[in-house]
């Protein structure tokens, strides 16, 4: 066995108006049965929110990669993960002699293998897993929030007690990681619980994905069925266990 990882990011309506770009960050890695996976979302109110988000993605995954392939131990190794990437932000923060708040990002992990999947995640964005049925179950959820567009960040203060871990313990088929420009279109409310119309179709084109599929992930992304109905950044990483 083995995964099959398609993966896309695309700029947000609003971002784009203003000349900022996308924001986002994503990373993955495959070994062997397993896979590994971060998103990141840069703080659209952080001077270097995205150079944040790519700091935090790099150094988590290599944590979880250097951590090894086996769920026993692995929410541990999710708040090692963690750990990992608020160091690295503190460093870059020195490095560049900015204030680590000019860093912020959000931060959903997940570890997937034959054994089941881990998840963590510090502010919004989901992470939702499968089994071979296709049918999605959301091991995080958006937290809820007393304002709209207010989240937590991996730089904020109390970040890790305020972080979800999640083990599923069975065998998954699907399981995808995504930002919050997604949320209102993969996501019912009040409850959000998974949409199933929305992520059977996609688990059917992560499974047979080819060469071309991270484009044609993109252009979906940048779709009107899709930017139609959120003006924020988009990142999606979808796998699929063959």
């Amino acid at each position: 066995m083995t995964w099959k990882v398609v993966s896309a990011k695309t700029a947000g309506v609003s971002h784009l108006r203003c000349g900022a770009g996308c924001q986002d960050a994503f990373a993955s890695a495959v070994l062997g049965e397993w896979l590994f996976a971060a998103v990141s979302d840069g703080a659209g109110s952080a001077a270097m929110g995205g150079e944040g988000a790519e700091t935090a993605v790099e150094a988590a995954l290599a944590f979880l990669v250097q951590a090894g392939p086996r769920l026993a131990g692995m929410e541990e190794k999710m708040r090692g993960a963690a750990c990992a990437a608020q160091d690295a932000l503190q460093t870059k923060a020195v490095q560049q002699g900015a204030a680590l708040r000019d860093l912020a990002c959000t931060l959903l992990l997940a570890a997937a293998g034959p054994e089941g999947i881990a998840s963590l995640q510090i502010g919004d964005g989901a992470v939702v897993a499968a089994g071979r049925d296709g049918s999605p179950v959301a091991l995080t959820r958006p937290p809820d929030a007393e304002y709209a567009n207010e989240t937590d960040f991996l730089v904020s203060e109390g970040a890790m007690q305020k972080a979800q871990i999640k083990l599923w313990n069975e065998m998954p088929g699907y399981c995808a990681l995504f930002t919050d420009g997604l949320q209102r279109l993969a996501l019912q409310w009040p409850g959000c619980d998974p949409h199933l119309p929305f992520f059977q179709p996609l688990f059917r084109f992560a499974a047979a994905a080819g060469d071309k599929s991270a484009e044609e992930l993109q252009r979906f992304l940048q779709s009107p069925k899709v930017a139609g109905r959120t003006d924020d950044d988009i990142t999606l990483i979808l796998a699929a266990l063959e």
